[in-house]
This record gives C-alpha cells, structure tokens and sequence, in this order.
C-alpha cells in the first residue's frame, strides 16, 4: 500500500503497489509498469505527487496517490587553515539548529576550537544532523606551522668600547625583525654598544608565525691605571 514519504536527498526509496501477483497491470506517474516505483538517489525535484493506476485481469481498476517529500540536506562550510604552533582556531560550520558530531575530536559542539600543539597537518571532520535526520560533512586540513627558531646567544658581560654584534640569522627578505631597543630598522643584526636588555620578534612573513628571544648586555668598565710621575 503506498504511504507518503519524506526522505533526505541523496537517499533512496521504493513504493510498492500492493499488488503484485499474476493478473494486474501497473502505470505509474512516470509511465513505468512495474509493480513498484523507485528512486535512487533522490533529488529535490522528486518532490512530489506519487501516483499508480492499477487494473486487474477481469478488467476491474483502481488508482491511488501519494505524496513525497524530499528533503534538501545541511550544507556544512569548512576550510583548510594554516596556524602557527600553540596558537588557536575555531572551526565553524556555520550553520544553527543542527547537532554536530567532530572526528578524531568526538566532541558535539557546533564549532571546534582547535589548538596547534603538534606540527604538521591534521584532517578534522564534522557530520551535521539537521531536524529532519538529514546528515552531511564537511572537513578541514589544519596545517601547523613551526615559527621562527631565535638565538641571540646567551648574556654577554663585555669591556667598554666593545662593539657586541647581535644575529636573528633571518634577513628582511624572508622575515620582519623588530627589536625593543636600539634599532628602528627591521633587519636581523644589531650592534650593541650600551648595557640594556635587548629582546626581538621575528616574524615570518609567509606565514605570519613570530619567534622570540631576549638576552642582556653588560659592559665593564675599562679601569684607569695611574703609575704616578716619571721619576
């Protein structure tokens, strides 16, 4: 016996006439014969009117119609990102009044907030339920990117006069170099004459990702020797 149906796009369904033994003729809305009707991998277009004329040998006939419904599904959105190591990102589908699932997470939240501890990438996926039971995914490659690795040295106690030469060993041509005292410039050596303690961020200019480093420089002094008059 036909019933009305609601399903999910992409699904599949078959309506049987509930007649299918010897002796009946079958039409369908469609103009096929066969004692049922199905669809595969329904789209929204199959929405509607579902519809068999039945007639038997002794010429007796009878007709029924159905209705079908089908229901579009969510349409999760997901992008790869690119982030830099420790820093976060939220992963939003963007979509309300679903309920979501996370893989490797098996968190259920509807967005994701992703940390990169660990360099390299890793795939994250969600499956959206929506009110009616249709389900569908979205994933997202998250790259982890290391930032710049940065070594002034250790501190330095040094003469007076000393000149001390400080190296990122990043040029401007790959990495922006600020440093806290000392040098308005960007590049990635300065030359130290005065105590103080001297930091710098570099920056990655490809990937934004900013390593750090600090170190203090100390100068002595140069002692004053008296040997007194010549005698």
């Amino acid at each position: 016996d036909l019933q009305d149906a609601s399903i999910c796009e992409g699904a599949n369904i078959t309506f049987v006439s509930g007649y299918t033994g010897a002796g009946y003729t079958y039409l369908w809305q469609d103009g096929s014969t066969q004692s049922s009707f199905s669809i595969t991998g329904a789209t929204l277009a199959n929405t509607g009117t579902i519809s068999v004329a039945i007639k038997s040998s002794e010429g007796c006939s009878g007709s029924k119609s159905k209705t079908l419904t089908v229901n579009a599904l969510p349409v999760p959105v997901l992008t790869d990102v690119s982030i830099c190591q420790n820093a976060q990102t939220t992963l939003n589908p963007g979509l309300a009044g679903v309920t979501s699932v996370w893989a490797p997470d098996n968190a259920t939240s509807n967005t994701l907030n992703v940390t990169g501890t660990s360099l390299g990438v890793t795939a994250y996926t969600v499956t959206v339920t929506d009110s009616k039971n249709c389900k569908n995914t979205a994933s997202s490659n998250v790259t982890v990117v290391a930032p710049p690795s940065v070594n002034l040295g250790p501190d330095q106690t040094v003469c007076e006069g000393t000149v001390v030469n400080l190296n990122t060993g990043y040029t401007t041509a790959s990495h922006s170099n600020q440093w806290s005292i000392g040098s308005a410039s960007t590049s990635g050596t300065l030359n130290v004459v005065q105590d103080g303690t001297y930091a710098v961020l570099v920056r990655d200019i490809a990937t934004s990702c900013i390593g750090k480093d600090t170190v203090i420089i100390s100068f002595l002094p140069i002692p004053l020797v008296d040997l007194g008059n010549d005698t």
